[in-house]
């Protein structure tokens, strides 16, 4: 009976598979009292138990699970060295529930413990090397959980991956391979080592390359790798080679709205779409980095149809265009895609005040396209406004003294081109006392570390192992 129970633990409902292993463990425990062999299949009904009590969103049961199987395994590998590769599975287990619970001290000792006993298994057999490189890229991630110790965490995977590299290639290793290179690219972001993350990144874009070749589902992981490998060649200065990953990036994610259409509602394929026009405006093709944009911007007017969250995004787009399209003197065209902005961000202002700088923001550069086409009374009337947003911002924030100083210096040209001489001198004395302010707060700040950005990095945060559409003022350009 407890050997179907454990069957059926492995069907979908993970509540009822808890429900299942609880029963085994129960059945198995019993039986344990009066034969201490069953204590083996006591010690994995246990380690199932944690399994399913994980997949419910219970660290804590899981913890008291695999922390009991542990025991039984220690207790047994001391008389039968077979169970170590059992001990180190349940540490393993146990290690990824500390790390859940917060505990990651606990869970980097778990997960040390697990890759001691892997590394002694492989030292007198080399079949265990799989079990060893697996152990030390879980370790590797435990080390990255805990504040300080990247550099530590950096010489673990990096002996994960040497493992990998040695095997025999099939498609296990290689999944094993490439997210072992995904876990140590993200750490050496954390250590600012970016010359190396494009290496690593650029050994598991051929990696995933050929996964895909038996697996197309995996595709979207491909095309996000190689979104944030462009974003990294552009930290470099390499442009070139970023265009080229953002556009293999977006022809991916084109290929796979072919199969599912939904894609193109998609916020990763409009971040992609980003990435390319920033790449290509890099390059110089100011006019294909404006066709990316736009499409951005409409596969974000979709996403927005049935998400709104993503308006302030959509609206950062609107931004971008506008300022694209005003370097290519469309002024009407950028008129319009900045009013649409000044729109959304209006909107968001109302009940999310900490956007009203984004306000003043699309306010200003509203005014300059205002201007642009010959309305300078609205133009300045735009200006106007921005600039009371920042001067009230700059009460609470110095920092926005910078963007007060840009406002107002706009707003004075305007009123010198509409003849108002006198209130264009005192913008321009008030934009100049901004600037001072600002200056002298700059000269104070302490630079702050870089933190990884990219889209992946979230994610692996996020579940086990950060991207984050990272905003830049098209006014600070």
């Amino acid at each position: 009976m407890a050997e179907n129970l454990n069957v059926a633990s492995k069907q979908d409902d993970h509540e009822q598979a808890v429900l299942a292993n609880q029963e085994a463990v129960s059945i198995y425990r019993e039986r344990a009292k009066a034969d201490r062999r069953i204590e083996r299949d006591l010690a994995i009904s246990l380690n199932d138990l944690g399994s399913s009590l994980r997949s419910v969103g219970r660290p804590y049961d899981a913890a008291d699970a695999g922390e009991e199987a542990a025991r039984i395994f220690r207790r047994l590998a001391k008389k039968d060295p077979t169970f170590d590769i059992y001990l180190a599975d349940s540490l393993h287990n146990l290690g990824v529930d500390l790390r859940n619970m917060g505990r990651y001290k606990d869970a980097e000792l778990a997960g040390h413990d697990a890759a001691l006993l892997c590394r002694d298994l492989a030292e007198t057999d080399p079949t265990y090397n799989f079990c060893l490189a697996w152990s030390l890229k879980n370790l590797g991630v435990f080390y990255l959980s805990e504040m300080g110790r990247k550099e530590d965490a950096v010489l673990i995977q990096e002996g994960a991956v040497t493992l990998f590299r040695q095997m025999e290639k099939n498609a296990t290793v290689n999944e094993y391979l490439a997210t072992s290179l995904q876990n140590l690219g993200i750490t050496l972001e954390f250590l600012g080592r970016i010359e190396e993350v494009v290496h690593v990144y650029e050994e598991e874009v051929s990696l995933r390359r050929k996964l895909t070749e038996t697996d197309p589902t995996i595709n979207r992981d491909l095309a996000c790798l190689l979104h944030d490998l462009g974003i990294y060649l552009r930290r470099l200065g390499r442009h070139e080679d970023a265009v080229a990953a953002d556009e293999e990036s977006v022809g991916l994610y084109r290929g796979l709205a072919k199969l599912d259409p939904t894609i193109m509602k998609d916020k990763d394929l409009a971040d992609s779409l980003r990435s390319l026009s920033e790449d290509l405006r890099n390059v110089g093709r100011k006019e294909d980095a404006l066709v990316a944009l736009e499409e951005e911007v409409s596969v974000l007017c979709k996403v927005a149809d049935t998400d709104p969250t993503i308006n302030e995004q959509l609206a950062m787009s609107l931004l971008w265009l506008g300022f694209a399209l005003r370097e290519l003197d469309r002024h009407k065209d950028a008129l319009g895609a900045e009013e649409k902005a000044v729109r959304i961000h209006r909107r968001l202002a109302e009940t999310a005040p900490m956007t009203s700088k984004y306000l003043g923001i699309s306010l200003n550069n509203l005014g300059l396209d205002l201007s642009n086409v010959g309305r300078h009374e609205d133009a300045a009337c735009a200006h106007e406004e921005a600039a009371g947003i920042f001067r009230t911002l700059s009460e609470t924030d110095p920092d926005i003294n910078n963007y007060l100083a840009s406002s107002l210096y706009d707003l004075g040209m305007v009123l010198d081109l509409m003849g108002r001489k006198e209130d264009a001198k005192r913008a321009y004395d008030d934009s100049a006392a901004a600037r001072k302010i600002w200056s002298i707060h700059f000269a104070t700040l302490v630079p702050i570390p870089r933190v990884p950005a990219a889209t992946r990095m979230q994610h692996a945060l996020n579940k086990k192992q950060v991207k984050g559409f990272q905003v830049r003022d098209p006014c600070s350009i």
